[in-house]
């Protein structure tokens, strides 16, 4: 009889954790990758504990504590199963609000009420179990089953199920888990929890419905969840107001990892992409070995492929599909982080580095600290230069950080907007080199003027979209 609760506990400490490692995952494409992101997601973890745990302690003392069970476990099921569905209407809306509130109030919104009801198994649970004797050993069970079930659920959720699954279809999954747990009951405490449970038993597909109605009439040609994004390769009618044949690769909703025009695939087409590649061609024609950090659809890559230049690219899964939908040929790619793929190889042996990595929306901040700068330095040539992509406004903090940080190891800094008329969000290019960089009028970007900042360090990053 006991273990049949221990067998729910487990199930539940499992689902728990695994809802926690989802959750980043649902929020990332909407407001990046961010210590915000975790730290609002365990709070709001943690109040829903404590939430949870008050309500099912003073539940677990009334004589109906196993009907309270089949509710929690009901209620848990069907709270986390609509989170994938609700989650494109609200997330997106407070994407506008300032950095962190949004967060915050997101977690707040998808993940209190499963964690209040998920929490509150535990106490009554207890309860059940020691009404029938109150052992250390029972004890013991109590609090090492949740534990290990809650081990299993981060590794399993993290290894196995993120990168082979889609987010909306584990979450199904995973609340039938918990609906199913709830027929350990049987018809304790007056209720039939498996009749219950079965007439519920559709709110758990809610995801998979969801996930049908926000796909629809969206371009989605394929989708897939990687260990590090989720990425989705979407057909576009129109690019710049140009219709035509466009397909594209989004790690968010709000942007680009490239596009392509598939009737000129061999055209680079995005302004920003244009214009690194003009400025390498005017600063550095005949560039005899570079790199590229951040592959994207392999566009830089690809067009200088007569070239010995590598690529660098985290997620591999981002690479097979580079190939098997944008016609991506090379073999000069490494998988790996770019800092430390960078710091593997010799010194003084690129003339052209190019960093285009970007982690959801924003630059990973260990690519823009002073420490990554001075080996930037060192793996060029003495009149090698660096060219690097920034997304945001030209008075951007974060962007004169950035500037000021580049400037600590390279004695000439330009910098360039993709926009004619200098203002709004777009794609600026900074150009660094120890040998002079002559004034130049191109056809795809204008110089532009950027404030100094704060430089930035491995240990203090200073600005808040690094964090």
């Amino acid at each position: 009889m006991i273990k049949r609760y221990y067998t729910i506990m487990f199930l539940v400490s499992f689902v728990y954790m695994g809802l926690e490692m989802l959750a980043s995952r649902i929020f990332t494409p909407y407001f990046g990758s961010s210590q915000y992101i975790w730290g609002s997601i365990i709070s709001i973890f943690l109040v829903g504990s404590t939430i949870g745990y008050w309500v099912g302690g003073r539940a677990a003392d009334t004589n109906k504590n196993r009907m309270i069970l089949t509710v929690f476990l009901l209620a848990g099921a069907g709270s986390m199963a609509i989170i994938p569905f609700f989650a494109p209407y609200v997330l997106p809306v407070l994407n506008q609000l300032p950095q962190g509130i949004g967060i915050l109030i997101a977690s707040i919104l998808l993940l209190l009420l499963p964690n209040i009801f998920l929490s509150g198994i535990v106490p009554v649970i207890s309860k059940i179990v020691l009404n029938e004797g109150v052992s250390g050993k029972k004890i013991g069970h109590l609090h090492q089953i949740p534990a290990v079930g809650s081990i299993f659920g981060t590794l399993c959720t993290t290894f196995l199920v993120i990168p082979n699954f889609n987010v909306a279809f584990v979450i199904c999954v995973y609340s039938v888990m918990i609906l199913l747990s709830s027929f350990l009951i049987g018809k304790k405490g007056g209720i039939n929890s498996m009749v219950i449970s079965i007439l519920i038993l559709p709110v758990c597909f809610i995801p998979i419905l969801g996930m049908a109605i926000h796909n629809k009439d969206q371009g989605l040609m394929y989708h897939t969840e990687s260990i590090y994004n989720p990425i989705s390769i979407v057909k576009l009618e129109s690019v710049y107001g140009k219709k035509g044949n466009y397909l594209g690769m989004q790690f968010n909703k709000n942007s680009y990892q490239g596009i392509m025009d598939m009737d000129q695939p061999d055209e680079p087409l995005l302004k920003y992409t244009k214009s690194m590649i003009e400025i390498a061609d005017y600063y550095m024609p005949d560039f005899d070995r570079g790199v590229v950090i951040g592959h994207g659809i392999g566009t830089i890559p690809q067009f200088y492929k007569d070239k010995n230049l590598i690529s660098v690219e985290l997620d591999s899964e981002v690479v097979e599909l580079s190939k098997q939908f944008f016609g991506y040929n090379g073999d000069h790619v490494i998988v790996g982080d770019g800092r430390k793929v960078l710091g593997q190889q010799r010194d003084a042996s690129f003339d052209l580095i190019f960093l285009d990595a970007y982690q959801d929306l924003t630059i990973p901040f260990h690519l823009t600290t002073r420490e990554f700068v001075q080996e930037v330095l060192k793996k060029l040539t003495s009149d090698g230069i660096v060219i690097l992509n920034y997304a945001g406004n030209q008075s951007d903090d974060l962007l004169g950080g950035i500037k000021s940080t580049f400037g600590t190891s390279f004695t000439h800094i330009r910098m360039f907007g993709t926009n004619d008329n200098k203002a709004g969000s777009q794609n600026i290019i900074l150009v660094g080199s120890n040998k002079q960089l002559d004034p130049h009028e191109f056809r795809t970007c204008v110089e532009i003027t950027v404030k100094d900042g704060k430089v930035i360090t491995d240990a203090n990053t200073h600005y808040n979209q690094l964090n």
